[in-house]
């Protein structure tokens, strides 16, 4: 798709996290996933939408 940057997972937690780099890229900031990572709280469950959203917001 044009306009957006393709971000590869190393592990099936970081979909949160990819989604927000994504974005981020899409808008004209260039984060990388390991940045967006280590910004997101991450149980064994993955990230919550909540968290997504509030690092989304900043």
């Amino acid at each position: 798709m044009a306009g957006f940057v393709f971000i590869k997972q190393h592990d099936a937690m970081q979909c949160g996290a990819a989604c927000i780099v994504i974005l981020c890229h899409f808008y004209g900031k260039k984060y990388s996933l390991q940045q967006i990572s280590k910004s997101l709280e991450s149980s064994k469950g993955g990230v919550s939408m909540y968290d997504i959203s509030e690092l989304a917001k900043k």
